[in-house]
């Protein structure tokens, strides 16, 4: 795990992997944050690590300087994934008595603390509803008639005596969906934007999640994206 904090950045934005950094990423482009924005996103690869990741990064020399963190989770589909962050920072900071500690969040999405260091919770997709990252994406693609397809190749999956399990399903949802646009269309519509033409070369080549944002037709000015805009607004807010 790597919980180095580079010289000159007082937020963090600590992230379950390599897809969720990237979504933050294009987010972060399009919400117009620089260079200059002191935000550092780490990842601390699984929310089996996270209580760990806390703990090593209370042990960083820049720790000190931290003002703001954001903490992004999916949810527990088994429930309580509040109460088990809330656990991590509790015995990170008790692992480490003599540094920094941790304010710990009574309610997700609303940051807590002082001057000193202020921490806030985000719980994919919406700190309400069981799901991940892909579950939130999918929502922007409700009025995409590719989605019809895709409900119907899990019905026809499930017809076969497949159990669809909830948690990996938005996932799989998705990689049907990427490679459904790999093929090429005629149509996209996306909430805002209505276009109407053959799917270009440079779309057809993307096939990774990260790559959605990319696309000609895609749009971060979706109702879906509200909540997780104004969480890293607040992280980021200079005010």
């Amino acid at each position: 795990m790597n919980a180095k904090i580079p010289d000159g950045k007082t937020r963090l934005l600590f992230v379950e992997g390599s897809t969720d950094k990237e979504f933050f990423i294009q987010l972060g482009y399009y919400l117009k944050f620089t260079k200059k924005t002191p935000l550092h996103i780490l990842e601390y690869e699984g929310k089996d690590n996270l209580e760990g990741f806390l703990s090593l990064v209370q042990t960083e020399s820049n720790f000190k300087r931290i003002t703001h963190i954001g903490i992004v989770r999916d949810t527990d589909f088994t429930g309580g994934t509040l109460q088990s962050i809330q656990a991590a920072l509790q015995n990170a900071n008790q692992e480490n008595p003599d540094r920094k500690q941790y304010p710990v969040p009574n309610v997700a999405a609303t940051f807590v603390g002082d001057d000193d260091l202020r921490v806030g919770i985000f719980i994919m997709p919406d700190t309400q509803n069981d799901g991940m990252l892909e579950s939130l994406i999918l929502r922007v693609l409700d009025n995409d008639a590719i989605m019809t397809c895709v409900e119907q190749y899990f019905d026809c999956a499930e017809a076969t005596e497949i159990t669809l399990k909830p948690e990996p399903l938005p996932k799989a949802m998705m990689r049907v969906y990427m490679a459904a646009l790999y093929q090429g269309r005629i149509r996209t519509f996306i909430e805002g934007k209505n276009i109407d033409f053959e799917t270009p070369a440079s779309d057809r080549n993307k096939s990774y999640l990260s790559d959605i944002y990319k696309m000609t037709w895609w749009t971060w000015n979706h109702a879906v994206f509200n909540d997780v805009k104004a969480f890293l607004l607040q992280l980021t807010d200079n005010s």
